[in-house]
């Protein structure tokens, strides 16, 4: 299918170089695939999208704990990142730094980060780093029994906004620390079901950025 398949089986996989000149080629990470990444930095470039767990069986894993992961120009059908195809796809961020672009964005193609895809679970554990989507948007759980979990701890993740892909889509995002930082004024997130706090929540809105800015007040 002209696709670039990591398939490591329990081993961790650590990238050297880059995938660079991709033209719309999807990168998946399956069958129970470990990639890892310390230091120095890796990127993918303008693939279609980077899939982790991937229609097989078996817990696939993105861990970056330093250095930059930077997945560039994606072509992003469905999401630039899409975490849980038919499979469990889980992404960790412990440190460093991951970021996220796509081909001449427009309102069909906004999505930088999705979890869940049919009938797949897709989830991020964030407890340091930072995420950068840019003003992309974070979304939940796209197909019939498709679900999606967010945790964070710690970190900063920079993004659009956070929401989900249908109407019966099932997701959550829980929230206990670090710094969000959403495009415009959304300062009623917390309103929505699936935003979840744990803690006493801190929203402000910064006008010169035109960001809201949510915390976890000590």
């Amino acid at each position: 299918d002209g696709s670039v398949r990591i398939e490591t089986g329990n081993e961790r996989f650590l990238p050297s170089g880059d995938l660079s000149s991709l033209y719309n080629r999807a990168v998946i990470l399956a069958r129970s695939s470990r990639l890892e990444l310390k230091d120095g930095s890796f990127l993918i470039d303008r693939p279609a999208e980077l899939a982790v767990g991937y229609r097989t069986p078996g817990n696939t894993v993105l861990h970056v704990a330093g250095g930059r992961f930077e997945l560039r120009d994606a072509f992003a059908e469905d999401a630039a990142i899409v975490l849980g195809t038919a499979a469990e796809g889980v992404l960790e961020l412990r440190g460093g730094e991951l970021t996220i672009s796509v081909d001449q964005p427009n309102p069909e193609r906004q999505t930088g980060l999705l979890l869940g895809r049919d009938g797949g679970f897709g989830m991020v554990d964030m407890r340091g780093g930072l995420l950068d989507l840019g003003t992309l948007n974070l979304l939940f759980a796209k197909g019939e029994n498709s679900v999606g979990q967010f945790n964070m701890q710690g970190g900063t993740l920079r993004l659009g906004t956070i929401g989900l892909a249908g109407e019966d889509s099932y997701g959550r995002f829980i929230f206990s620390g670090g710094e969000i930082l959403l495009a415009g004024d959304q300062r009623d997130i917390e309103t929505k079901p699936f935003f979840q706090v744990r803690g006493t929540l801190q929203t402000e809105y910064l006008l010169r950025t035109n960001q809201t800015r949510l915390t976890i007040r000590p």
